[in-house]
């Protein structure tokens, strides 16, 4: 195995066997004995073959998986529940077999999978933190050295001496996971351990786990949250029903399972045809209400727009984004920013049939994080509403106080609300613009979005 690669996943995998009823369990095995006492490619022993097979099929939790995770890299797993990101996490961790395929891992590994899983719950906190150090093969001096600072980040006080069995989830999930951090593995792996926690230890975890990071520990994280993957990992690898569906760039592969979640939510809120009950009001009627019919903008339907995002698009179609610029207060084409400079966002649509309809905006960074966003619906508490064939230009106007660096802006048109929860996705158009943003004099930002403080200073006598 090349010293490089920490782990090695190469055509995994898992077959479970779903009996069609209790007494298949010992009749099927029983017909497979007999059938084994009699010479192969003879009737009987195929007549006994096929009905011992027909009492179970097989259900493969995981088929045909390869990808390799370098030394010192981080990657994330996504997918849905039942897509077979745990199972996958226990076999590279090897407390899993696979059906077929090899899995090969280059050094100490600690794996935080399942709440508890690998504690005792008769044992100790104290006598749990032993017992795992023991497993992955630290000595009782190791992990003696070691065990004020476990009991220090899992702050679970005097519980440390009692019985695992007495423990909240959130006890139980400190104490794993600071054992987990401080046994010095090579490979950290991690199954949705973080949506236990309280916010504070959360946080906690996720310093923790940057400076593991920084000393080029390799993770491999189990995530229902696109922006875990996006922010922390270097890779991503996406799983759907068992099946590998995309493996790449963090980035690229959490939009690729974020954009196919967000067209089958579309069309479960389209199946259901809930009422959005919200406030409409009509394009008209907000133009006029503005006051701002006497200096209407041209329309643009720009074949050069269309034909760059054309890979980058979905929706349901009912309406569609024909142009999107980015503009400086004299309506001059922008594509190179100052800092916390004043821009207008112009988005052009047409309506392809009656709508009632949102129309916003993301502005992403270079990991696709979202830093900034708006849209009508948000500043104007009404959902717009238009005829089909109108043409509409929505123009939304805002400060740019974000750090040096490249950015993109996602425009989309939604309609179907649920109230706060979710919508339909009529249009989605990601990278409908990409600029700029140049340095802030004189001193340049280190977060990525600032915002302006006021500062008091007093000085008080010795």
């Amino acid at each position: 195995m090349n010293e490089r690669i920490a782990i090695s996943v190469r055509n995994v995998s898992k077959a479970y066997r779903i009996w069609k009823e209790p007494n298949a369990r010992l009749t099927s095995p029983a017909l497979k004995t007999l059938a084994h006492l009699l010479p192969v490619g003879s009737r009987s022993h195929a007549s006994l073959t096929g009905r011992a097979e027909s009492y179970y099929r097989d259900f493969y939790a995981l088929q045909g998986i390869s990808f390799e995770v370098r030394r010192g890299e981080s990657v994330g797993i996504i997918g849905r529940n039942g897509s077979g990101k745990s199972t996958l996490l226990q076999i590279i961790a090897g407390t899993l077999t696979p059906t077929t395929g090899s899995v090969q891992v280059n050094g100490r590994v600690s794996a935080l999978l399942e709440l508890g899983s690998g504690f005792n719950p008769e044992f100790t906190g104290r006598e749990n933190v032993f017992l795992n150090g023991a497993v992955l093969g630290l000595s009782r001096q190791e992990i003696e050295s070691r065990f004020d600072a476990i009991a220090a980040f899992a702050d679970i006080g005097d519980y440390i001496d009692q019985p695992v069995k007495t423990y909240s989830s959130g006890m139980q999930v400190r104490l794993a996971f600071a054992v987990s951090i401080n046994v010095d593995a090579d490979i950290i792996i991690v199954d949705e351990a973080l949506s236990v926690g309280d916010v504070n230890f959360q946080a906690k975890c996720i310093t923790a786990l940057r400076q593991l990071q920084s000393r080029g520990t390799t993770f491999l994280i189990v995530t229902h949250g696109v922006d875990v993957v996006k922010s922390m990992c270097q890779r991503g690898v996406y799983l759907k029903q068992g099946c590998l569906v995309s493996c790449g760039p963090a980035p690229e592969v959490a939009d690729h399972y974020f954009r196919e979640m967000r067209e089958q939510l579309s069309a479960e809120i389209a199946r259901s045809q809930l009422p959005s009950h919200l406030p409409t009001q009509t394009v008209m009627d907000l133009e006029q209400q503005q006051g701002n019919t006497s200096d209407r903008p041209v329309f643009s339907d720009s074949v050069h727009f269309r034909t760059r995002v054309a890979a980058h698009r979905s929706g349901t179609g009912e309406a569609e984004i024909t142009d999107v610029e980015l503009l400086d207060e004299s309506a001059q084409v922008l594509r190179v920013v100052d800092f916390n400079q004043s821009v207008r966002l112009r988005i052009h649509l047409r309506l392809n049939q009656d709508l009632e309809f949102n129309c916003g905006y993301h502005i992403r960074d270079e990991f696709n994080l979202t830093l900034l966003s708006s849209g009508s619906f948000i500043e104007t508490n009404t959902v717009l509403r238009g005829r089909a064939g109108d043409r509409v230009i929505i123009e939304l106007s805002t400060l740019l106080p974000l750090r040096h660096g490249r950015y993109s802006i996602l425009v989309l048109i939604s309609t179907n609300y649920i109230m706060n929860k979710t919508a339909q996705f009529v249009d989605w158009v990601e990278d409908a613009v990409v600029f700029e943003v140049l340095p802030r004099t004189p001193q340049i930002l280190w977060a990525p979005v600032y915002l302006k403080n006021q500062i008091r200073v007093w000085q008080l006598p010795p």
